[in-house]
């Protein structure tokens, strides 16, 4: 797919590469994955903000 993309959301980006080339993706319901959660709101919202610019990369690729 030609390598990981320099994005901040570059999970959402690369899944909807392989999709354009007609891979699949599958659910995998056995997988575990942790997500560290900011206790402090500051950070939080932080966070918030960068998934959601994520996003907004992700949707202008």
């Amino acid at each position: 797919m030609g390598g990981w993309p320099d994005a901040i959301g570059e999970d959402i980006v690369l899944t909807w590469k392989f999709l354009s080339n007609n891979w699949k993706v599958y659910f995998e319901p056995l997988a575990v994955a942790f997500t560290e959660v900011p206790v402090v709101l500051k950070y939080f919202y932080r966070q918030r903000s960068r998934w959601a610019r994520g996003m907004i990369e992700a949707l202008k690729v």
